[in-house]
């Protein structure tokens, strides 16, 4: 909590964590009360760089509910324990250049077996899609 907001910073925390499991538009909801720009700079100093989702278990993931968005992958449901790795492409991409063909290869096969979706993937499609030599 910010120095020197005042008694209603601890209340409005909590109506806005109420709101949103989102650290990102937590701080975001949570700076409109602070006045002074100075101030404001300095809190959001601390603030995540990006949006995150937390996906409890028995959520969906996936594109499928998207209006005008056409699924590639099937939607996945969230179990409990599971975990998620994301990646953008242009990290991906850079991440794999550095690595060697029998690497990639074991990615490709990782993803067959473990990931919605990817279980006909080959090393060369991906390659395409990511724009690797």
């Amino acid at each position: 909590m910010p120095e020197g907001l005042g008694p209603i910073a601890r209340n409005l925390c909590e109506q806005i964590a109420t709101l949103t499991e989102d650290t990102f538009l937590a701080y975001r909801a949570f700076a409109q009360s602070i006045p002074q720009p100075k101030q404001r700079q300095r809190f959001f100093a601390n603030a995540p760089a990006q949006p995150s989702v937390v996906l409890h278990a028995g959520n969906l993931f996936g594109w499928a509910n998207v209006p005008g968005v056409e699924a590639e992958t099937p939607v996945v449901r969230v179990t409990q324990g599971c975990s998620m790795f994301c990646w953008s492409e242009e990290a991906l991409r850079a991440a794999l250049v550095e690595v060697d063909t029998e690497q990639q290869q074991d990615l490709v096969n990782w993803l067959n077996r473990l990931a919605p979706g990817c279980e006909h993937l080959g090393l060369g499609q991906l390659r395409d899609r990511l724009r690797l030599a």
